[in-house]
């Protein structure tokens, strides 16, 4: 059959959790595309190669505003596959626990061609995951790679965001934080960087230590309990960017050249934009209402601050950060009030009226590289399952009051976050049996 053609926009939103295509009895009867691309499962076990060759990716690229075919992903695994996951567990917890398995999958980073998502396997004995692997999609080349997460010699922190760096020979290394393990204490809690380095097209790499973790040191200053919400490229550096703190970076030749020490170094964020880390564990997901990304020779933070009463008003913060003074002095390194207004002004524009837009509390807010100075925001309806993506210029006009300039209907249920990608990242070949 021939493949779905994609629908004439410029980028789709889904949302990152892969379902798991035979557990969604609902959505199986849809019109699934397969993924199909080249697997490569580096480094790893005979079981987790044979979990490779079984996983299929399926994706609908449908309309945003069909209750039915909006943007959506899953995953697909065979019995077998679980039953074999099954046996790797021990026959103690075996006879106690039993051998059942699930499964979580999400995409946890995109950068340009790259997705990397993660797929976890749970069972009833351990807490967490039992075992877990990133799956890294090349769009370019219609790639799918393994990479194993079982390694004794560290701990990735809580919201690892790992960041896929292109090379000079064309491959990429995959990088995300973590914690060493400290042997005087036996604990991990050791500032790290890790690297996987995936062979470049040709096969063919002048980079040492392929296929397997490379453990570094993180030196630096940084603040307690600092996580990773966000991670990207720009000017030659590595950022990840803490949603509730700051940003932290380091360069690309020093991350993927330089020796076992790769110095950060830190930017906080404001003292009125930071969240005590205490507080922001009890929040929830920051990216309901935080972000952070490029957008042309500035990385931007945006803060959506909700009332604290139903006749408050919700406030909309846009801090800048000129990347041309990452590298240097501190007192240089610092963020500028780029755009602050009231979200209930918007309510009060004509175009606000004219879309029939619901005066809804504004939540996820994107920011696209492509479209510098536009901040989109979903605005859901009263049912909380579907909504409106706006998009808010709030850099490109001279007019100190942000403009509507775009609107979108979303017909997605319901987001954890959102996921942008243009709309030929995937190369369908097939429909889903």
């Amino acid at each position: 059959m021939s493949m779905v053609e994609a629908p004439s926009r410029s980028f789709m939103v889904m949302d990152d959790m892969l379902i798991n295509y035979d557990d969604n009895h609902d959505r199986r009867r849809l019109k699934w595309e397969v993924v199909e691309c080249k697997k490569d499962a580096v480094s790893c076990v005979p079981v987790d190669k044979y979990i490779l060759e079984d996983i299929v990716l399926c994706v609908i690229r449908g309309e945003d505003d069909d209750p039915n075919l909006y943007p959506d992903m899953s995953i697909r695994l065979s019995d077998h596959v679980f039953l074999q996951v099954g046996l790797m567990i021990d026959d103690d917890s075996a006879d106690i626990w039993g051998r059942d398995t699930s499964i979580s999958c999400s995409v946890c980073a995109v950068e340009g061609d790259i997705m990397v998502i993660r797929l976890e396997f749970t069972a009833r004995h351990v807490t967490g995951s039992f075992r877990a692997y990133y799956l890294v999609y090349n769009s370019a080349n219609s790639s799918l790679s393994m990479i194993p997460l079982q390694d004794p010699q560290f701990l990735p922190i809580d919201t690892s965001c790992p960041l896929p760096l292109r090379r000079e020979d064309g491959g990429y290394s995959l990088v995300l934080l973590a914690n060493r393990v400290n042997h005087a204490t036996n604990r991990y809690d050791c500032p790290a960087l890790c690297l996987w380095s995936l062979l470049a097209p040709s096969g063919i790499s002048a980079e040492k230590h392929m296929d397997q973790w490379v453990v570094k040191d993180r030196d630096g200053v940084f603040a307690d309990c600092l996580d990773a919400h966000v991670a990207f490229s720009c000017n030659g550096n590595a950022v990840w960017g803490d949603l509730t703190q700051g940003i932290m970076y380091c360069s690309h030749i020093d991350l993927l050249k330089g020796g076992d020490h790769v110095n950060f170094k830190y930017i906080r964020l404001p003292k009125n934009h930071r969240i005590p880390h205490h507080e922001a564990i009890m929040m929830g997901r920051m990216h309901a209402f935080r972000t952070m990304g490029l957008v042309g020779n500035s990385i931007w933070f945006v803060g959506i601050t909700p009332s604290d009463s139903s006749k408050g008003e919700t406030m909309v913060d846009v801090l800048t950060l000129d990347i041309t003074h990452l590298m240097s002095n501190d007192d240089q390194r610092v963020w500028s009030m780029h755009k602050n207004f009231r979200m209930q002004s918007i309510w009060e524009l004509d175009a606000f009226s004219e879309k029939r837009l619901p005066k809804s509390l504004s939540r996820f807010p994107i920011l696209r590289q492509e479209d510098a100075g536009i901040l989109y925001m979903l605005l859901p309806d009263l049912t909380g399952t579907k909504g409106h993506l706006v998009g808010i210029d709030v850099g490109r006009s001279t007019s100190k009051m942000p403009q509507i300039v775009s609107s979108r209907h979303l017909a997605v249920p319901w987001m954890r976050r959102p996921v942008v990608l243009p709309c030929d990242f995937f190369k369908p070949r097939d429909m889903v049996d």
